[in-house]
């Protein structure tokens, strides 16, 4: 399957998929981790499927050490505009979640958002105990929340019309079964209820209210008290 990922993520990135621009799952990423980890300058971080890695490069600008892995040098040459452009510096290096190419304890802070559910379960268990082999101590993923259903409804919605844009993708409630033994499962959360809602906007039938419930404040406030989180985020901490 890695093979089919890279030549898909490959096209993906050719088309400079919004490479520089910072989206509201950015800004959920980002939230996340400064809330775990608000002092980044401490840390030696690894994105193990880092994509263009802007989230990691914000950590950067403020002292962190990054190091952005992708089996795509594709993505990897959009990360280094986007270094070239913030001012910032990182490592990067092509290589595979499956066999990291890096040293035990490496780094402070493994992590990664959006890898583990374009694969199946053995190869998620596979992921995570590299990740937290090459980690002195902290991991972090962060998926798709299945329990977000107008995400999951929206997906299957463009996917029987023939636009879901991002290959297979398979959310999940919780990674405790993925954990592997040598680590602990501190906490999971939820973040981005208003992503989840703007999932809404993929239902072109509906009147324009409910697919922009935000320009109705009460509907939008009743539907944000209710929503699920977009992004599952598990804190995972390697056992001594």
């Amino acid at each position: 399957m890695e093979k089919a990922q890279r030549q898909f993520w490959g096209r993906f990135w050719q088309k400079g998929q919004a490479w520089g621009e910072w989206d509201e799952v950015s800004q959920a990423q980002y939230d996340a981790l400064k809330a775990l980890f608000p002092e980044p300058a401490s840390l030696r971080v690894l994105e193990a499927g880092s994509g263009t890695g802007r989230v990691s490069l914000r950590l950067a600008k403020e002292g962190a050490q990054v190091t952005l892995l992708d089996l795509s040098e594709e993505a990897l040459h959009l990360s280094r505009r986007l270094m070239t452009a913030w001012g910032v510096s990182a490592a990067t290096v092509v290589g595979s979640l499956f066999a990291l190419p890096f040293k035990d304890s490496q780094f402070t802070l493994v992590w990664n958002g959006g890898v583990l559910e374009h694969y199946d379960e053995a190869e998620q268990r596979q992921m995570l105990s590299e990740m937290v082999r090459v980690s002195a101590q902290w991991v972090v993923v962060m998926v798709p929340n299945r329990k977000a259903l107008f995400y999951r409804w929206a997906k299957k919605y463009l996917e029987w019309r023939g636009k879901w844009a991002f290959g297979r993708e398979c959310p999940l409630d919780t990674l405790a079964p993925l954990v592997p033994p040598n680590a602990l499962l501190v906490r999971e959360f939820e973040v981005g209820r208003e992503i989840t809602l703007r999932w809404l906007r993929s239902f072109d039938f509906l009147p324009r209210p409910l697919r922009r419930p935000e320009t109705v404040p009460s509907l939008y406030h009743w539907l944000l008290q209710r929503a699920r989180g977009y992004l599952l985020v598990a804190l995972l901490q390697k056992r001594p």
